[in-house]
């Protein structure tokens, strides 16, 4: 005899209850550079150019967590870092981020990273970073 199928999901409340926990748990300050098309600027190859739009400051959790592949005899890294967002920011893969605040303190220099791979939880983002521009780690 068999015991009958229940739903194992947790009820709604706990899981609006779990994502306000998980945004109360970003320490950390970055701003979203939304990348739009602008179709009147065309680069050399007749490309619509990036103009890049910045979000206000936005609470994050920022972790650094490199990760390579080996490619031959060279390591190839595939993200230098990791950061959450809640789920209420709106963010795709060709955006960019700039981690300006560390745990309340501002940054010497702020970071600025692309982004690689993005997911999207139950309770928050998922971000895997690149650094781009001055200070890029190979």
């Amino acid at each position: 005899m068999s015991a009958p199928i229940r739903a194992i999901n947790p009820p709604s409340d706990e899981i609006a209850r779990a994502i306000h926990d998980m945004a109360e748990t970003m320490l950390d300050t970055c701003i979203v550079h939304a990348r739009l098309e602008d179709e009147d600027e065309v680069d050399e190859y007749g490309h619509p150019t990036a103009v890049w739009i910045d979000s206000d400051p936005l609470r994050c959790g920022f972790r650094t967590a490199s990760r390579r592949e080996v490619m031959g005899l060279a390591q190839v890294p595939i993200f230098d870092s990791v950061l959450r967002l809640p789920l209420q920011v709106a963010v795709t893969g060709l955006d960019q981020v700039t981690v300006t605040h560390r745990m309340g303190r501002p940054l010497p220099k702020p970071l600025r990273f692309s982004i690689e791979r993005h997911d999207v939880g139950v309770y928050g983002q998922t971000c895997y970073l690149k650094r781009v521009g001055e200070g890029t780690q190979a």
